[in-house]
C-alpha cells in the first residue's frame, strides 16, 4: 500500500493501525471494490477491537455489524458503476484521511500513528462515505465533539506504542 517515499511514515504506524489498514483492504476485496475507501477504513477501525478508536466508536454506539451492513449496502448500490473491478489501492479520500492521521499524531507530539489518529483523520476530515457510515450508526457530530472525545483519549495516553 505504500511506496518508498512513505516508508518512514509506514514505520510509525502501530501494529493495530496496520491491522486496520489490512482489514480495510480485505473488506474492499471481499466486496470486489476497486478502491480502499473511507468506508472500508471505518470497518477496519471498528473491527480492531483492541484499539482506542474501536473503544471510542463503541462508546458512540457504532458497531461492527451495523457498519459492515451499511458498507455492504453502499457497495451493492454502486454495482458495476465505478467501484467494481480489480483493486487499484487507496482512494484519494482515504489517502487524505491517512495524511490527516499523520498530522494529528504530529500535533499531539506522538512518535507513532495509532488507530485513534486514523479515527481523528476520518472524523475531522469528514471524509465521505466513511463519515456517512459512522453517522448512520450512531455518530452525530457536534462542533468537533466526537473528534475531541477521541483526541482526549489519544492525548491522555503516554507516547508508548499501544494502539
Amino acid at each position: 500500500m505504500a511506496d518508498s517515499s512513505s516508508s518512514n511514515i509506514d514505520d510509525r504506524f502501530t501494529e493495530r493501525a496496520r491491522q486496520v489498514l489490512r482489514t480495510a483492504q480485505e473488506e474492499a476485496k471481499r466486496l470486489d471494490d476497486r478502491y480502499i475507501g473511507t468506508e472500508h477504513l471505518l470497518v477496519g477501525l471498528v473491527h480492531e477491537d483492541r484499539g482506542l478508536a474501536s473503544r471510542v466508536l463503541r462508546d458512540m454506539g457504532v458497531s461492527f455489524v451495523q457498519v459492515r451492513r451499511v458498507v455492504e449496502e453502499a457497495s451493492r448500490r454502486a454495482g458495476d458503476v465505478q467501484r467494481k473491478g480489480s483493486m487499484e489501492g487507496l482512494s484519494p479520500r482515504t489517502k487524505r484521511v491517512i495524511e490527516s492521521a499523520v498530522d494529528e499524531a504530529r500535533k499531539m507530539n506522538h512518535q507513532y500513528i495509532g488507530t485513534e489518529h486514523l479515527l481523528l483523520g476520518l472524523i475531522r476530515g469528514r471524509q465521505r462515505p466513511g463519515h456517512r457510515c459512522a453517522q448512520g450508526n450512531g455518530y452525530r457530530p457536534g462542533p468537533a465533539a466526537h473528534a475531541d472525545h477521541a483526541g482526549h483519549h489519544a492525548g491522555a495516553r503516554p507516547a508508548a506504542r499501544r494502539a
